[in-house]
């Protein structure tokens, strides 16, 4: 028996009392397997919350974010539990019945659609604008991007989302952290170096050459920035470090990038970019 026929039955009280049972169970049968299905969902999305979080999948989203969907999925498993408990346990009303159905029908559907999304937005994909020029031509000030956060691998010439509060300029005479107050919290760069390559320079009397693997990657004329950059290759004895990268700006001669804070702790890599919005080519290289 489908759902509208049996409200149907039950809203014709010329019907016989045991069609109209039947009726009543399947309406009492199909809202308990909706709050199963709410149930599931949110068991499910509850241990793969925690899991993302104990492997720190969660590097772009707030705090707050993540407070609100734990919050939302715990509110949304007690709730169906007790719903749940109430229609197997106790004495349901017919009228009760008719009444709620559709009101189940429209609340599994919000709540479903409500949690799913704000998971997707908390460990999965976020939206973000772009502020500045330091990824021109590639990105502009104002573009949307998606952020990735499920990185599994960062790659070789990635455009990534790096956290920019643990990172303050390097005084380029004494090389050591100028103590001013970074106003943006993230930054928006390019991969040029990996754990374990190999990075050297070459000095000439206007500009520094920098090599990764034997491969030019920017010739560098800010007279801070060749300082800067000799300096840390020397640090770390022409290689780059375990779990650092290399991380520079398209816009060579307007970017705050690894030429002014160093190599890039792995930790504070926050999503990778390939996808821009509402503006062509949407598919970034």
């Amino acid at each position: 028996m489908k759902i509208k026929e049996a409200l149907k039955i039950l809203s014709n009280s010329e019907i016989e009392e045991p069609v109209q049972a039947e009726a009543l169970g399947q309406i009492e049968k199909s809202i308990i397997v909706k709050l199963v299905v709410v149930f599931i969902v949110g068991v499910v999305l509850l241990i793969l919350s925690t899991v993302f979080l104990a492997n720190n999948m969660a590097r772009f989203s707030s705090t707050g974010a993540i407070t609100i969907l734990l919050s939302l999925l715990i509110f949304t498993l007690f709730i169906s539990l007790a719903f749940l408990g109430y229609h197997l346990i106790g004495n349901v009303q017919k009228s009760y019945l008719i009444k709620s159905y559709k009101f189940y029908d429209f609340i599994q559907f919000i709540i479903l659609a409500i949690i799913l999304i704000l998971f997707a937005q908390t460990f999965f994909i976020k939206t973000a604008d772009v502020s500045g020029s330091s990824m021109e031509p590639t990105l502009h000030d104002g573009d949307k991007v998606f952020v990735w956060q499920l990185n599994l691998s960062i790659d070789r010439e990635e455009i990534v989302v790096m956290n920019a509060i643990h990172y303050p300029n390097i005084n380029p005479i004494t090389f050591e952290p100028i103590p001013t107050t970074i106003s943006d919290k993230y930054f928006v760069k390019r991969v040029w170096g990996l754990p374990g390559d190999s990075i050297d320079y070459e000095e000439f009397e206007n500009h520094t050459e920098l090599y990764v693997n034997d491969v030019l990657i920017q010739t560098i004329t800010d007279n801070s920035a060749r300082s800067i950059m000799k300096h840390l290759i020397e640090e770390v004895s022409y290689v780059i470090p375990e779990h650092k990268y290399l991380l520079l700006g398209d816009n060579i001669q307007f970017s705050k990038d690894s030429r002014s804070f160093g190599f890039v702790d792995e930790k504070d890599i926050l999503g990778s970019v390939h996808v821009r919005l509402m503006k062509w080519p949407w598919l970034l290289s």
